[in-house]
C-alpha cells in the first residue's frame, strides 16, 4: 500500500485518469447571418482543434511527442499556443512585452513556482531559459531552439493545467493535412485529440456582391 500511495502515487494516479470517461465540450455552431435579401453575410466553416489530454507518459516521452506534434504544424504552416513568448522570447532569448517591468517579472517568477532562494539566480532572460529547460525536464540532446518549442507547450501544461477529462488546447483551426497526418500516426500521439469546432467567416462586400450576381 505504501508503494501504491506515496512511491508511485502520481503514477497511479495518471493511469486512473485515463480509465475516466472523457468529458467534451461541443461548441455549437452560430447561426448564418443574411441581409434582406437573403445573402449570406456571415456563415459557419468546421475547423479543426488539437488537444492534449494527460496521460501515464515520461517526461522525455512527452517533450519527444511535443517536437514531432510541432513539426507537423510547422510543415503544415499552422500556428500553435505559444502563450510563453508574451514572457520569454527566444531568438534572441529576452524577457517578453509582458516582463518589461521588474514587478511584473517577479510575479511571473512566482507563477513559475520559484523557490524564494532561486529568485536572485534569475536575473536574466539566459538564467530563466536554463532554470524552465530544467523544471521542464527537456532532455539535454535537444537544440536550444528545439528546447523552446517543448517549453512552450510545457508551460501551457502548468499554468493552465490539464487532465484525462480536460484536455489542453494546443492548436486551433487547423488544415485537414495535419489531422490526416496526426491520425495516421495516431500511435506517436497518445493523448492529442481532435476535436471539430465551428468556425464563423464573415463574407466581404466582394463575396456578397458575386453572390447577388449569381
Amino acid at each position: 500500500m505504501a508503494n501504491l500511495q506515496i512511491i508511485n502515487g502520481e503514477y497511479y494516479d495518471e493511469k486512473s485518469q485515463t480509465k475516466l470517461l472523457a468529458e467534451r465540450d461541443i461548441i455549437a455552431p452560430r447561426g448564418k447571418i443574411v441581409d434582406r435579401n437573403g445573402i449570406p453575410i456571415a456563415v459557419n466553416r468546421m475547423g479543426y482543434a488539437v488537444k492534449i489530454a494527460k496521460t501515464s507518459m515520461t517526461e522525455n516521452e512527452k517533450s519527444e511527442m511535443i517536437l514531432k506534434l510541432i513539426s507537423i504544424f510547422e510543415k503544415n504552416g499552422d500556428s500553435y499556443e505559444k502563450n510563453l513568448s508574451y514572457y520569454l522570447t527566444f531568438n534572441p532569448i529576452a524577457f517578453g512585452p509582458r516582463n518589461q517591468s521588474q514587478d511584473a517579472l517577479q510575479r511571473w517568477k512566482k507563477d513559475m513556482v520559484v523557490k524564494p532562494d532561486d529568485m536572485k539566480l534569475l536575473e536574466t532572460p539566459e538564467d530563466v531559459f536554463r532554470y524552465l529547460r530544467k523544471k521542464f525536464s527537456v532532455d539535454e540532446k535537444y537544440t536550444d531552439e528545439e528546447a523552446y518549442k517543448i517549453m512552450t507547450i510545457k508551460y501551457d501544461m502548468l499554468i493552465k493545467g490539464y487532465t484525462a477529462t480536460n484536455p489542453l488546447l494546443v492548436a486551433k483551426d487547423v488544415k485537414v493535412e495535419t489531422v490526416a497526418q496526426i491520425e495516421e500516426r495516431s500511435h506517436e500521439f497518445p493523448g492529442v485529440l481532435i476535436d471539430i469546432i465551428p468556425q464563423r467567416k464573415y463574407l466581404d462586400a466582394g463575396s456578397v456582391l458575386m453572390c447577388w450576381d449569381i
